[in-house]
């Protein structure tokens, strides 16, 4: 199985490890790269790798949102979130979906944490950050206050 994970910069990615990894634990063969890629050449870069055989990709900074123009579909959650960080390529479909939440979410669930009865404030609006706040204000049916240097917002 050969998969990637794509941005630019990638200097801290671990993700490579953890796929082959994750593939090892399974006793699935397979290879997986960091690509540089920066935004302008993602829709080429998903083409390539497609045709060369990629099962899938990890997206981070700065293709999450740049993603979806690409796709040819994305789940409900990554649509809501305007962020994608993983792409699969089945039978000639692209698709994407957001893990970010939900995996955060499990994980919370996992060390004994029900996110509905904790406060959250998430430092930080990207994308990550965004299906984060979705998914736990989806748990909450509250909102949940975000704030970046950027700019303030509340999902």
């Amino acid at each position: 199985m050969k998969l990637a994970v794509l941005g630019d910069p990638l200097a801290y990615t671990r993700s490579p490890e953890l796929h082959r990894a994750g593939l090892d634990a399974l006793g699935l063969g397979g290879e997986s790269r960091a690509i540089r890629t920066p935004a302008s050449e993602l829709g080429e870069r998903l083409h390539e790798l497609a045709a060369a055989g990629y099962r899938g990709v990890n997206l981070t900074h700065p293709l999450k949102q740049a993603v979806l123009d690409h796709l040819g579909r994305a789940s409900e959650p990554a649509r809501r979130a305007l962020s994608v960080n993983t792409v699969g390529f089945d039978s000639g479909l692209t698709w994407g979906d957001t893990t970010d939440g939900a995996g955060f979410v499990d994980l919370l669930r996992a060390r004994g944490r029900e996110p509905r009865a904790q406060r959250v404030v998430l430092l930080g609006a990207g994308g990550a950050a965004r299906s984060l706040a979705l998914a736990l204000a989806a748990g909450s049916g509250r909102s949940v206050p975000t704030h970046s240097s950027a700019r303030c917002s509340t999902a």
